[in-house]
């Protein structure tokens, strides 16, 4: 977490970058892991090591034996959600892993963001949609320029 951050809410997540100046309210989530979708089940034992029962089970479903995949190779690990400066998330914001607050957006209270928020956006909504800028075109530009 940058400069001058701060958060009300419990991030249970390391894969997350907050630069400066940064606001979070209570109530910050995120949208659960992906399950694969390409696979004869979408339960975790595919990939769970935990569920050592059906690690040697032939599937006659489908004619092959069972075999463990780790999680890893089944759902590639994601790159950080970025929280640029400036950021501004209100209360219970639920957030799509992998995206972008950019430089001093803010997401309102009870959004269901699901992709990357521009410079200066103000976003609500489910999904979150942009419902208008804080600033002028000219003005974001001139305010992108001072790179905090």
């Amino acid at each position: 977490m940058g400069s001058i951050s701060y958060s009300n809410a419990i991030i249970p997540r390391l894969d997350i970058n907050k630069e400066r100046y940064c606001s979070i309210a209570n109530g910050l989530s995120f949208i659960a892991g992906k399950h694969p979708l390409d696979t004869i089940s979408t339960s975790s034992f595919i990939y769970n090591p935990n569920f050592y029962i059906f690690k040697d089970v032939g599937i006659k479903q489908i004619e092959k034996p069972y075999t463990h995949t780790p999680r890893n190779h089944l759902i590639p690990p994601s790159p950080p959600t970025i929280f640029e400066n400036d950021v501004y998330v209100c209360t219970n914001a639920l957030l799509k892993l992998r995206i972008t607050l950019y430089t001093g957006c803010v997401v309102a209270q009870n959004a269901i963001v699901t992709k990357d928020v521009p410079p200066y956006a103000i976003v609500g909504g489910s999904p979150a949609r942009i419902l208008k800028y804080r600033f002028n075109e000219s003005t974001i530009k001139r305010l992108l320029e001072l790179k905090w």
